[in-house]
């Protein structure tokens, strides 16, 4: 029997169980949400645990896998070497190969010279090498350093003078940024790759080629695979919170922060999705679409699917507008996607009496869904033979990308992001101090409890402190920055950032949730997203501004929209949240991983400021 009546007391003592203490509790506590055991909740999420009355008792008995993501990966598969694991143009390379091809990379690393706990960098799209070359690292021990493709040369040079890589791979038709800093970055060699280099079938092009200046610094991947003939990597063994990769928070000014993962954490990931409900299955096809520098696209789009046996079908360039073309073409039994490409696939005509009863649990993430677009995909897809509605999870590169899914239509409600899975506890806590922890259906920050959590932001000490915070019950808690609530069954709803808050001149904080949420019942809005832009009256402060989504036929309604929008604002939201301003689009500026780009919608209004016709808000008469 719990005991609840002081639950400070009561966490002191959880935190005091062994292993096999905590999976009998774990149990216990499904029991209790099934209502096979007679017993009154808590009330507080991370004590009751009500999500885990949709796992078995099985995956609530079974323990995580300590091992290499290299090993885990190995002993997945070792029985499905003739199946295939990558599709990529018109190649298909099977796991038997795929191994092959690991093997080569990590015997080529090592003949350069690198060793257990070096550094590499990584500049690849979705491209087989990428995969390569991701487990080659986890094999010998190394850390990649996952970067974006596109990054400049400048933020290039940040990323690297702080993980000091030993050899960074770039495409050859993208290595202008990688070979300007060679001379002063810490790499030693820069290896290029031709986007066909896996594509044997084709010959490769000037245009691909793109005029390398190469020499005993600058070499070609054929040149780094001959390198490692003579050589045999070691195989390095698996120890408990093993670093594997740095990811990039998704920041788009300033340097964001790198993440440290572990070999755990993506293993903690991999497992728990396929032993979910999810129903993942070997052989099944997976458009992948999510770049590999991306925490959605390493995790969920390569290690999850390769792990469980899948059929991976890379796609390099990332491109919302063909998900459509996609779709009908290689007919997926998964995809996992951003809420861009669900937007085009709300508005596909070729969707729109498609045959989609290949497609199940279509998986989303990466940034919060708009409940427009998730009905209309949701009736598309159920209409047109898909029998799961969008699986919507949640998760942040701080997490591995993945803590919560909507894991069967039982639990997918309306907005909610799923439930947590079976090995991790999510709650919210109090926005002042963040070890009380709030009851059911209250607003808070978001934290999480799990494996998957990083081992911490990479050489930054102090940010690190501030997200992985140590509660007073000895637990550490993923303190997301995310405001949001669980309900009685375990559901999580995402309300949206904390850093989103708009703190004005005055001291007071205007919730941009609060007004997007009136906005959007309008008939013909959308979408709407709320900033924070420059006070005119004072040198510091912000005040909020709509960003109004309206089809390309009703911008010229603007005015009539705005009389009529800030009628519904100054009726319903909280006078000093009321938008002085309303921008009408017909399309939201993105950042290169499909996240809106929130703070390109601040710096644009702020450039055009002295020309709007700003609504001056409304003080408050006592």
């Amino acid at each position: 029997m719990r005991k609840v009546e002081n639950s400070e007391e009561y966490r002191k003592y959880v935190q005091s169980l062994n292993k096999e203490e905590l999976i009998a509790l774990d149990l216990y506590l499904r029991k209790v949400s099934l209502g096979e055991i007679k017993e009154d909740m808590s009330g507080y999420p991370s004590l009751d645990k009500p999500w885990l009355k949709y796992y078995g008792e099985r995956e609530i008995k079974s323990s995580l896998p300590k091992q290499n993501i290299y090993e885990y990966l190995i002993v997945n598969n070792y029985n499905r070497l003739d199946n295939i694991a990558i599709d990529f143009a018109f190649a298909k390379i099977s796991y038997k190969k795929l191994f092959q091809k690991i093997d080569e990379v990590a015997n080529s690393l090592t003949a350069m010279g690198v060793k257990e706990g070096d550094v590499i960098a990584s500049c690849l799209p979705n491209v087989p090498e990428a995969i390569y070359l991701i487990y080659a690292a986890a094999k010998i021990g190394a850390v990649i350093d996952l970067i974006d493709a596109l990054s400049s040369k400048e933020l290039l040079a940040k990323y690297c003078e702080s993980s000091k890589p030993k050899l960074i791979f770039t495409l050859d038709v993208m290595s202008e940024s990688s070979i300007a800093n060679l001379k002063e970055a810490s790499y030693d060699k820069v290896v290029t790759i031709s986007p066909i280099q896996s594509v044997p079938v084709l010959n490769l092009s000037k245009k691909t080629s793109k005029n390398v200046p190469f020499s005993d610094e600058i070499i070609d991947w054929n040149t780094f695979i001959k390198s490692g003939k003579n050589t045999v990597s070691k195989w390095a063994s698996y120890k408990k919170d093993m670093p594997f990769a740095i990811l990039h928070t998704g920041g788009t000014t300033g340097v964001p922060k790198g993440a440290l993962l572990s070999h755990d954490n993506m293993n903690s990931l991999a497992y728990q999705f396929i032993n979910s409900p999810l129903e993942m299955e070997a052989k099944e096809k997976v458009l992948n679409l999510m770049p590999p520098f991306a925490s959605y696209g390493l995790g969920n789009g390569v290690h999850v699917h390769l792990s469980a046996g899948m059929e991976l079908i890379l796609i390099p360039s990332y491109d919302p507008s063909k998900i459509d073309e996609q779709i009908l073409k290689f007919k997926p039994n998964r995809i996992a996607c951003a809420p861009a490409h669900y937007e085009y696939i709300k508005n596909s005509p070729k969707l729109k009496n498609a045959d989609l009863s290949f497609l199940h649990h279509p998986i989303e993430g990466g940034d919060s869904l708009n409940i427009k677009t998730e009905e209309a995909v949701n009736e598309l897809f159920l209409s047109n033979g898909c029998k799961d509605k969008i699986a919507k999870g949640y998760g942040l590169t701080e997490s591995c990308s993945g803590v919560c899914v909507c894991v069967n239509n039982e639990v997918n409600k309306l907005q909610s992001v799923g439930i947590p899975l079976f090995k991790n506890t999510i709650s919210v806590f109090d926005l002042n101090d963040y070890n009380k922890e709030l009851p059911y259906d209250t607003y808070g920050e978001i934290a999480v409890l799990s494996d998957n959590n990083m081992l911490g932001y990479y050489g930054m000490e102090e940010e690190t402190n501030n997200t992985l915070r140590k509660h007073d019950d000895g637990t550490i808690w993923l303190h997301t920055s995310d405001l949001g609530r669980v309900d009685k069954d375990g559901n999580i709803f995402i309300s949206g950032r904390m850093r989103r808050m708009i703190i004005q001149f005055s001291g007071l904080k205007s919730n941009p949730f609060e007004v997007e949420d009136k906005l959007i019942k309008h008939p013909l809005v959308k979408n709407a997203i709320v900033v924070g832009v420059n006070d005119p009256d004072h040198e510091q402060g912000e005040l909020p501004v709509a960003y109004v989504l309206v089809d390309t036929k009703d911008l010229d309604k603007q005015e009539q929209l705005r009389d009529e929008l800030h009628k519904i604002c100054e009726e319903s939201v909280t006078y000093y949240s009321v938008p002085i301003d309303y921008v009408f689009v017909d399309s939201y500026p993105r950042t290169p991983i499909g996240k809106i780009d929130f703070k390109k919608m601040s710096k644009d209004y702020n450039e055009s400021i002295n020309s709007r016709n700003i609504i001056r808000q409304r003080q408050l008469k006592f």
